[in-house]
């Protein structure tokens, strides 16, 4: 069994704090708790050395806060790749210095994935030899060639494509594909709610365990906080293999809660499959009265593209089991149901040599002749994407992005209202959606390229969370899309500097600490 640096030294410390405490407790004359009136208490002898140590500490004070600064500004120096994170963690760190170790710990860089990173390199490149034979030069320059090498998307196609453009679509059509199910059923969610819709959908998977079908079901263990013990034992108890994505506990608290599985991926029998914005909850149907009605795109996808969609999925269940999975199945679709879409699945997830679906976002923006149509729920795209959508505009590409009107994250929201400001100054056209919220995560390009998947314009999504994103070469695609994103224009209003001038001073209040947070959301 190997053991890494950081785990050998916690469990030094901590079996050195043990020792310790065992000799202090050795070294008392009396017993460390007595018993009073009412109850247990410690003993006057232990709380005589706490108040010693206590007056201790606040004589030297001064120091151990130094000593702080320095050694948690040389932590963030070494851990932090990005300049913009690296001074507001000192800057959090050296004004807040207690709440700041905390949030540090919890949400702050972790350099264990760096090995991972590195596992995932190495094995696109042997992945794309082994499956076509081909180094990532014969594919060809491009979009298609940026995302084989930057994570072994392979091009795929003869794939038929249908958009779902709300959680009624979505979710009917992923029922019908459950319940054919005949062979396996590979799912991976980040929140999967113990409501009416959860219930019912994990009431499918328990069915078709019973009926023999194989049934993974991956989901992530902070975005479905929530799903309930009683929700997993009756799956289990089918027969359904569950596992949860990265469980939080103490000792690995901080790795565990930071990078996070915000996939949605369903695929059954090698035969059909489907990605894109929506998590399972009664929320996603438009029955949160706070919500409003909810507006997303998911993908039905039947294809070459599947046996891919399915290859991401497999690469995430295998780490977490720890084995490798038997091989599945892919049937070829019978003639009528093959399509003409040129499909990739990218995937991507922390570290900088595995930010597949940011660099395919920068090159459909800064490849854009004509236009840039974007939908995301979250507008903080980090340095790189805002020049390339300010470029864009001022070289006189139709730019125009949609996000919501109300929030469903404060923060977050507070950070994207700073970023409109500064994208309307670039000639962005920026527009808030008013009749519901809208949690589409969609990109067209100059009516040829479309992209759909779990993936905000966020820096979260783009360089934190595990996502999963389609890239489609299809004009008749992407000639639909437009035309939702025409309609969804209806339902909007367009944002004028003029307009935001009028703000009253909360608001641009909201947006600075918003700006200030920024490149840690």
């Amino acid at each position: 069994m190997r053991l890494r640096l950081r785990t050998l030294l916690l469990y030094t410390f901590s079996l050195l704090g043990l020792f310790v405490l065992l000799l202090y407790l050795l070294s008392l004359k009396t017993s460390p708790i007595v018993w009073v009136q009412g109850g247990l208490a410690l003993s006057q002898e232990v709380w005589s050395h706490i108040y010693a140590f206590w007056n201790v500490v606040r004589r030297y004070i001064h120091w151990i806060l130094g000593a702080y600064a320095v050694t948690a500004a040389i932590v963030v120096l070494l851990e932090e790749q990005n300049p913009d994170r690296a001074n507001l963690w000192l800057f959090t760190l050296l004004l807040f210095p207690f709440v700041g170790i905390a949030a540090y710990m919890f949400f702050g860089p972790n350099v264990k994935s760096v090995p991972h990173r590195w596992r995932e390199r190495r094995l696109t490149r042997k992945h794309l030899r082994r499956r076509w034979g081909k180094h990532p030069s014969q594919i060809g320059p491009g979009l298609s060639y940026l995302l084989a090498v930057s994570c072994g998307a392979l091009p795929t196609r003869k794939n038929q494509v249908e958009l779902l453009l709300n959680g009624t679509q979505t979710f009917e059509a992923i029922e019908k594909a459950l319940s054919e199910a005949r062979e396996y059923i590979n799912m991976e969610y980040f929140s999967v709610a113990s409501d009416e819709l959860g219930t019912h959908i994990g009431a499918i998977l328990a069915d078709r365990a019973r009926a023999g079908v194989k049934v993974r079901f991956l989901y992530d263990a902070v975005g479905s906080w929530n799903i309930g013990r009683e929700y997993l034992e009756r799956l289990r108890e089918a027969g359904v293999e569950v596992e949860a994505f990265m469980p939080v506990a103490f000792a690995r608290f901080r790795s565990g809660l930071n990078h996070r599985d915000h996939r949605k991926i369903v695929v059954v029998d090698g035969r059909i499959g489907f990605l894109g914005g929506l998590n399972i909850g009664d929320m996603y149907l438009g029955k949160n009265p706070r919500m409003g009605p909810w507006r997303d795109t998911h993908l039905s996808i039947r294809g070459e593209a599947v046996q891919e969609l399915n290859r991401v999925f497999l690469e995430l269940w295998e780490r977490c089991v720890g084995t490798k999975a038997p091989p599945c199945t892919f049937p070829d679709p019978p003639p009528h149901e093959e399509g003409d879409a040129l499909v990739q699945i990218a995937s991507s997830g922390p570290g900088r040599s595995f930010r597949a679906i940011a660099d395919g976002y920068f090159h459909m923006i800064s490849g854009a002749k004509k236009r840039v149509w974007i939908t995301t729920p979250y507008l903080v795209p980090g340095e790189a994407l805002s020049n390339a959508l300010s470029v864009a505009a001022r070289s006189g590409v139709d730019v125009r992005i949609i996000v919501p009107f109300k929030a469903d994250h404060t923060l977050v929201f507070w950070a994207s209202q700073f970023n409109v400001d500064s994208l309307l100054r670039s000639g962005v056209r920026v527009f808030s959606y008013k009749k519901g919220f809208i949690h589409a995560k969609t990109m067209t390009a100059d009516s040829s390229i479309v992209s759909v998947g779990t993936t905000n314009l966020d820096v979260r999504s783009l360089e934190v969370n595990y996502e999963v994103q389609a890239f489609i070469h299809s004009p008749s695609l992407a000639a639909r899309m437009e035309a939702e994103f025409l309609n969804d224009l209806k339902c909007c209003e367009e944002e004028t500097l003029t307009g935001r001038k009028r703000r009253s001073p909360l608001k641009k209040l909201q947006a600075a600490i918003g700006r200030l947070w920024s490149a840690l959301l």
